[in-house]
């Protein structure tokens, strides 16, 4: 009998501890399903922004890869009129143009990582100190033909087309977004 009123007394407490069971359980739940609902949307939003960027990330790498392409000294060198230029003169010249062209491009940061950049800077760079170490081994009075051939001569005489890291990067980096 007494196990029987212990139990009666004890029946609105189990209800009671049930139903916040219950209820916890319940706001547990709809937390959860409210966090997977956030996730699903961010994943769709991310997915979406992912169809529109990705265009414009490829239009980056492209231009990025003509950048590297143009600043390079086989290309350079034959884009600009040499006529009677002197050596000091074109120096100047194809610095001011590996120059431009690296400016005209400086928005592409915005869709490659910080390695390519990076790397796309020194290849500037490193091809700005070529122009310069290959003009100092020549008379400033020194013909444009005869830096042009300098330059080119020790383009040839790397290891590596100075372009080469940064082009292995970014054709690295386009692979993995496929």
């Amino acid at each position: 009998m007494e196990t029987q009123i212990l139990s009666l007394m004890l029946l609105p407490f189990s209800f009671v501890a049930g139903g916040v069971l219950v209820l916890i359980t319940q706001r547990y739940m709809r937390k959860d399903e409210a966090k997977r609902k956030q996730e699903d949307l961010m994943m769709e939003l991310r997915k979406q922004s992912r169809v529109h960027t990705l265009p414009l990330r490829m239009a980056a790498y492209e231009r990025c890869m003509l950048l590297l392409e143009r600043i390079s000294p086989q290309a350079l060198i034959p884009r600009i009129e040499i006529g009677g230029m002197e050596c000091r003169d074109f120096q100047l010249r194809l610095v001011q143009e590996v120059r431009a062209e690296f400016e005209h491009n400086l928005a592409q940061q915005l869709y490659v990582s910080e390695e390519a950049w990076a790397q796309m800077t020194r290849t500037k760079e490193n091809i700005i100190l070529l122009i310069h170490k290959s003009a100092s081994s020549l008379d400033p009075k020194a013909g444009a033909k005869e830096l042009a051939k300098r330059i080119i001569e020790q383009t040839n005489q790397q290891d590596r087309h100075p372009a080469e890291l940064a082009i292995l990067t970014l054709k690295k980096e386009v692979k993995a977004l496929f």
